[in-house]
């Protein structure tokens, strides 16, 4: 629902009345002149609708990520292999790249179950000696399989350098939507 103010001459003017019979007492009406814009009426069903508008959007856009699988020794060469995993229910996943195996510079990479995914990043570094490092990972419902990570320089003409120290996964989490 969209609200829309009620917008009038004279928003704050009410009339006054006095109450036969009684001293000090009166009635009050609105006294708005005219009235440009009607507005939302203000009640329990326009309210009740908006609430549970937002309650549906609320839930129906909740992510809830959890911890499915750590790398028990992430300085170490990670070959081409498949994590076994149960992936049933998950809307995707989240792999936790380490860049090389004795490095502290992590990356996250996000793709859908059933959707391939090169995951790695590119270099720039300051001394102009750019690199980029990837790995391919496919996540199915029984796990991820990974293919062989390699690297290679981006501003000179090379070949990909197949180094299984680079595109470490250290950490897998799944994805799922409430």
């Amino acid at each position: 629902m969209s609200w829309t103010d009620r917008v009038v001459e004279y928003p704050n003017r009410v009339k006054l009345t006095a109450v036969s019979g009684q001293d000090n007492t009166f009635n009050m009406e609105a006294a708005e002149g005219t009235v440009y814009v009607e507005g939302t009426l203000l009640n329990a069903e326009n309210l009740n609708n908006e609430t549970t508008n937002i309650v549906n959007d609320i839930v129906t856009n909740v992510v809830v990520e959890s911890l499915l699988w750590t790398n028990p020794n992430p300085s170490s060469a990670f070959s081409a292999q498949t994590v076994s995993l149960n992936l049933r229910g998950y809307t995707g996943v989240k792999i936790k790249l380490k860049r090389m195996n004795n490095d502290a510079v992590y990356s996250m990479h996000e793709t859908g179950i059933g959707e391939r995914v090169d995951v790695g990043e590119i270099v720039v570094s300051t001394t102009g000696v750019n690199w980029a490092y990837s790995r391919m990972a496919t996540p199915n419902s029984n796990g991820i399989v990974f293919g062989n990570a390699g690297w290679k320089y981006t501003n000179v003409s090379q070949a990909i350098t197949n180094d299984n120290n680079y595109a470490i996964p250290v950490a897998i989490y799944g994805i799922k939507k409430l």
